[in-house]
């Protein structure tokens, strides 16, 4: 669902907010401050506003979902642990807390690793580590 209502949102004016100023930037006063002609700036705001809002709609949600569920159908995607690239981490371990209880905290868990874990053991970690300060 996430992936589908994302798409929705992707270029839509949703993703970001009504302006509530057409002079482009905060402070700025518009040229004319006649009611009328701000009356007007504030329904072409809307205007705009409202054709990227149009783009939200059940029928663009229903091709994204069915794609993203062809998609995460794939034999592949679980055998070849591709799950991993497409489902956040926390999503899944927040989902085991929820089915076992018993399951450690990831954020205790982040804290105890940063601790007690030396990565120069686990070559894997050492490279994660690299490509992080290059960035």
């Amino acid at each position: 669902m996430r992936w589908s209502l994302a798409n929705l949102l992707l270029d839509s004016a949703t993703r970001t907010q009504l302006k509530t100023t057409w002079t482009g930037g905060s402070g700025q006063l518009p040229k004319s401050l006649d009611l009328l002609d701000c009356k007007n700036q504030a329904i072409e705001l809307i205007k705009q506003f409202r054709k990227g809002v149009n783009t939200v709609t059940q029928e663009r949600f229903e091709e994204s979902f069915e794609k993203y569920q062809q998609q995460f159908a794939q034999e592949e995607l679980w055998e070849q642990k591709q799950y991993l690239i497409w489902f956040h981490g926390k999503d899944i371990q927040k989902e085991m807390q929820r089915q076992k209880s018993q399951y450690i905290s990831l954020n205790n868990f982040g804290d105890w690793a940063v601790a007690n874990i030396d990565i120069d053991r686990y070559p894997d970690l050492r490279e994660l580590q690299i490509k992080i300060e290059q960035l």
